[in-house]
């Protein structure tokens, strides 16, 4: 669609209505009103980036296992923009970073039936071909590459990366995706300075089997929700 104010709120108003199959997928590339983790907005400017949800039905995995629709949607934008250049890195729990800046951003939103989520929509904002970023830490593929690219190719090719990885999912292929995701992890056996309740210096050695992320201070292993840390940057 030409323009929309959240494609992740769209993609909902068709779940409400049971007006979807699973893999509808919602492209704007003009969205007024994006959503962004902890409540924050997405900025795009119109025309140059794209911003796209995705209506699953992961039924087949549990609520204490949902963190891993987080890992498959960032593996599959780390899988089509790591054939374009290096240095592309997941910031958990599911921002892209290349080198140090943001290039991309994720938000899942579940609805969930007893212990099961009954449907997901995977809203993925991604700076393509934008140039300016007004002071923001941010970069875009045309920045990174020189030149603008076809949104068109980048979104096949996202599509079809995630079903890739979706499927890995469904066949039960969790410990080869927890660990391709380690693998990609920002910051991981990087020794770092992160806000908690205070600053404190430590280094990220992976995530538990809630999507916590695991920090080794000083001889302690801690764990922390979405909402209890910031990297320092």
């Amino acid at each position: 669609m030409s323009m929309c104010h959240s494609t992740n709120e769209y993609a909902e108003s068709l779940i409400n209505a049971n007006n979807f199959f699973e893999g509808t997928t919602i492209v704007t590339f003009n969205q007024t009103k994006g959503k962004g983790q902890r409540g924050n907005t997405w900025q795009s400017e119109p025309g140059k980036n794209l911003t796209f949800s995705i209506i699953i039905k992961p039924f087949f995995i549990s609520i204490s296992q949902q963190f891993y629709l987080h890992i498959i949607t960032s593996l599959s934008v780390l899988k089509v923009f790591s054939t374009l250049s290096p240095f592309f890195k997941v910031k958990w729990p599911n921002d892209i970073y290349w080198n140090n800046q943001k290039i991309g951003g994720i938000l899942i939103e579940n609805k969930l039936k007893i212990n099961r989520i009954e449907t997901c929509v995977v809203g993925i904002g991604l700076n393509i071909n934008q140039a300016d970023f007004h002071g923001l830490n941010a970069t875009s593929l045309r920045n990174i590459l020189g030149k603008e690219v076809e949104l068109e190719l980048i979104l096949a090719e996202i599509l079809s990366s995630f079903e890739f990885y979706y499927l890995k999912l469904k066949q039960g292929g969790f410990t080869e995706l927890y660990n391709e995701y380690l693998d990609n992890l920002y910051w991981k056996d990087e020794v770092r300075t992160f806000k908690s309740d205070n600053l404190f210096i430590g280094e990220i050695i992976g995530i538990d089997a809630f999507g916590k992320l695991k920090i080794l201070i000083g001889s302690e292993v801690r764990s922390f929700d979405f909402k209890e840390i910031q990297f320092i940057e």
